[in-house]
């Protein structure tokens, strides 16, 4: 069966690439070419981890990819209200200097008192102030003990967070529109190095993923718009995100081994691991699957709804994430079993489909209009939001990462910072 879900993705992927007029950033061939890769990687494990891919599996990954490509297909066929978007002019955007000290100094304070909170964390994780296992100890206390980081330490990460989107918006426009040097734009780099070791600091990776996607996606958009969103250059434009995309790997493994995830590991069993493992998990799941019988319907998926709702609606449980683990051969553990299964569980086969139609027609919409009626925190929102697509093959995001009181947070501010903060300068 691996054999024929490869060449069925293969096809979806050249299918999607073409219905969506070769535009690499289509949410359908993303997910697509995420899915065949990762089913790339569970043929070359397959022995080591005993998966042998069932008709089940096989079934609900291909519902689940066509029905985004429908959707997908669908929003490009409505353009109403769209006009061509003209492409010619381009604007320099700033910061005042004033402005820029205090945000650096900001962050400078915002880090020290992360690092801090950190320090802390780690300690009541049996940590004792050995900066090397630093990071382990303080994952160890998030998610094995239930010790969670301070409220005003939470706030300040998210606030560094947005300063990070517009930042880095700046720097990219102005190196690559309007090409400045870039010792011109030194100051906008302190806050992307600042918000790094925040990221880094955080425990986890997924961060330092989507500062990747983040700034793959502005790149991108911006080569489109250069070229009328043709796609004569997309193979320049896939060297540069193969060339991302390499530098991410060996920085996802070296961060991994900060944490204590990576030390047992060689560096492509972890990099297949990461990439491969949950539609391994999901095979497992898919040869005896049951249904979700909570007492909240869609617990599992809608994990991050009913965190905002228990903020008013105190009868409402506290959700946990995790899914149970599965084993895979007899060298690895996984309760990473990729979107399919929270849908599936919660929602059955129709949830599935809706789901997927609904990621495939939105994310196509959001595309639609940056294309053709841009704006600069539109883009950065985008940019932003992207991940989930990016992410698609590995674990649910726009239920328990997007629909968040964090994204919502994030979204308000950079649209009211960037209006206060960023001026732009036409170039003629």
């Amino acid at each position: 069966m691996i054999y024929i879900l490869l060449f069925i993705l293969l096809v979806m992927v050249i299918l999607s690439y073409f219905l969506c007029n070769k535009n690499i950033l289509s949410p359908s061939f993303i997910s697509c070419a995420m899915y065949l890769i990762g089913t790339i990687v569970v043929y070359t494990y397959r022995i080591k981890w005993s998966v042998i891919i069932n008709a089940n599996t096989v079934l609900i990954i291909i519902c689940f990819l066509l029905f985004i490509l429908v959707g997908d297909v669908l929003a490009s066929s409505i353009k109403k209200g769209f006009t061509q978007f003209n492409n010619n002019q381009t604007y320099y955007f700033k910061i005042g200097n004033s402005l820029m000290v205090f945000i650096i100094a900001f962050m400078i304070c915002g880090l020290i008192y992360y690092t801090r909170s950190v320090i802390q964390l780690s300690q009541l994780g049996g940590g004792s102030g050995d900066y090397s296992q630093m990071l382990g100890y303080a994952r160890h206390a998030k998610n094995n003990l239930g010790f969670k980081m301070s409220t005003s330490a939470i706030i300040i990460f998210w606030i560094c967070e947005g300063l990070f989107y517009i930042s880095t918006y700046i720097f990219i426009n102005n190196i690559f529109n309007c090409k400045s040097k870039i010792t011109k734009e030194l100051k906008y780099l302190f806050p992307i190095i600042l918000y790094t070791f925040m990221a880094i600091l955080s425990t986890g990776r997924t961060l330092i993923m989507r500062e990747f996607i983040f700034i793959v996606v502005i790149i991108v958009v911006f080569k489109y718009r250069h070229i009328n969103w043709s796609a004569k250059f997309n193979k320049k434009i896939i060297k540069i995100i193969s060339i991302v995309i390499s530098a991410f790997f060996i920085l996802f493994y070296y961060l991994g081994l900060l944490t204590g995830k990576s030390s047992n590991k060689e560096f492509f069993d972890y990099i297949a691991v990461y990439f491969g493992s949950s539609i391994a998990a999901l095979n497992e799941y898919m040869k005896y699957p049951f249904r979700s019988t909570d007492f909240l319907w869609g617990g599992h998926t809608l994990f991050g709804f009913y965190t905002i709702l228990r903020k008013v609606l105190s009868f409402i449980p506290n959700l946990s994430t995790p899914l149970e683990f599965t084993i895979l051969g007899s060298m690895y553990a996984t309760n990473i079993y990729t979107p399919i299964r929270r849908y599936y569980q919660d929602f059955g086969y129709i949830g599935v489909i809706i789901i997927a139609f609904f990621i495939g027609f939105y994310y196509k919409k959001f595309l639609l209009k940056i294309k053709y009626k841009p704006s600069n925190i539109s883009t950065i929102l985008y940019a932003y939001a992207f991940f989930p697509i990016v992410e698609i093959m590995i674990e649910e995001r726009v239920f328990m990462d997007l629909l968040t009181i964090k994204s919502i947070f994030i979204v308000v501010f950079i649209t009211i910072m960037y209006r206060l903060l960023v001026k732009g300068y036409l170039i003629e």
